[in-house]
């Protein structure tokens, strides 16, 4: 795949020429065959991709030997193509993502990226200009952005466009108690303002025994919109009892990436609380109780579950549980167990859950998910990792596989980093 031939290529040139440089090189691949029974006729939704990717950074360059240069490649090939909606035709889709190319330079004070970057604290969100942070006294910072918004074509690739604008202001305070992180950013086209979005992420430690976290982002053009809001209040009642509090609310974009794989629901806004209470028995054995409720705002149909279960540490560590769900169309139960085991090298897991699902119709189904995940490191340079995932009732069957390995090449020391594709 081109991100490989890239990365061998930088690597060759490196070693021949000297120089400080780190990356990595992923190549891994996602299989998914689903069989779904529809009025006695089987119908089949299979997907197959390969992934390869590329880190690369040049470090320590200039006088001071405070800058760096990074490139961030991906090339996804879609080996059952991509329905085209127009013609109805599955159509060949070969993704190649320039996701990053930047020169770095960080001062004691300040910090300048130049080229294509992420938002600062949007993650999610590409520009291709420039921004610049710097801190000051009592723990301040501030900065800001200023660039073009790479276009997302039909086959989700950033590109270049003149057109699209990005702009954004934020500031930061950090100390002991708290870190905040707070902004506002715009984007237009051809000058005209399209969308404004707040954000706000925080981190408040009161002392060893309550924490605050908080994120939140407000699109405030061309409508109002929370797209995403997460509270979370973890509390240590004791030696043995700690507990967290959750309370958030997302839009339909947030609604689709968490979606169940079985659930056939349109998307929607949603909002939720949650909890988990956690009590120490011994230094081996753990209890376990988690509660929650929530409701989707177009339908108004809501789902609450709770769930009792107990660890078991040890060579290997057990768990165990059971629930009971009102969910949006169905009630069901569900016991469930795990095996895992972690060691040096090497990791790994099994697990199953077996339900009971009852729906208005007198329909009743027995649905069972199995998954096996296994991950290795060889030496310090190799990672590589294997999931299988297994879903059945007398309606549908899922069989998932995902795989991928890592190579971690370069003359600064890492630690071992899975990596993503």
């Amino acid at each position: 795949m081109r991100a490989i031939i890239f990365g061998v290529a930088l690597f060759t040139l490196c070693n021949a020429y000297g120089g400080n440089y780190f990356g990595r090189i992923l190549v891994g691949g996602f299989l998914s065959d689903e069989r779904y029974n529809s009025f006695g006729e089987e119908q089949h939704n299979d997907y197959l991709f390969l992934t390869s990717r590329l880190y690369f950074n040049l470090y320590d360059l200039g006088v001071n030997k405070d800058s760096d240069f990074a490139i961030d490649l991906k090339d996804r090939y879609n080996f059952f193509g991509t329905l085209d909606r127009n013609d109805r035709q599955f159509k060949e889709d070969n993704r190649f993502h320039l996701k990053k190319l930047f020169y770095r330079r960080e001062r004691e004070k300040d910090r300048l990226i130049v080229g294509r970057f992420n938002s600062p604290y949007i993650s999610s969100s590409y520009v291709d200009g420039v921004t610049y942070s710097r801190e000051f006294r009592q723990n301040l910072s501030l900065g800001g952005w200023v660039g073009l918004l790479p276009t997302i074509d039909r086959e989700s690739r950033p590109l270049f466009d003149k057109n699209h604008h990005s702009e954004g202001i934020f500031f930061g305070v950090k100390n002991t108690v708290v870190d905040s992180k707070n902004g506002v950013f715009s984007q237009s086209y051809k000058r005209d303002l399209d969308q404004v979005t707040l954000f706000h992420r925080q981190y408040l430690h009161f002392n060893q025994n309550h924490t605050v976290h908080s994120l939140f982002n407000l699109e405030t053009r061309p409508k109002v919109n929370i797209q995403s809001l997460n509270i979370s209040y973890r509390a240590v009642h004791s030696k043995k009892v700690t507990g967290r509090y959750i309370f958030g609310k997302y839009d339909n974009y947030q609604y689709k990436r968490s979606q169940d794989v079985r659930e056939r629901l349109p998307v929607s806004p949603y909002t939720y609380v949650r909890t988990k209470q956690l009590y120490g028995h011994s230094s081996r054995l753990r209890y376990f109780l988690e509660a929650g409720h929530g409701k989707r705002s177009v339908d108004r149909l809501t789902n609450s579950n709770l769930k009792l279960g107990a660890i078991v540490q040890g060579f290997v560590d057990l768990s165990y549980w059971a629930s009971i769900e009102k969910n949006y169309t169905n009630n069901s139960t569900e016991v469930g167990h795990s095996v895992s085991y972690g060691g040096e090298s090497v990791e790994s897991s099994l697990s199953q859950t077996i339900s009971r699902e009852i729906y208005p119709s007198g329909e009743k189904l027995y649905p069972i998910v199995s998954e096996l995940s296994f991950a290795s490191f060889m030496g310090r340079n190799f990672f590589q990792t294997l999931s299988l995932q297994h879903a059945y009732d007398k309606n549908t069957t899922i069989l998932t596989a995902l795989f991928y390995f890592t190579y971690n090449f370069g003359n600064r020391p890492f630690s071992r980093v899975r990596g993503r594709i």
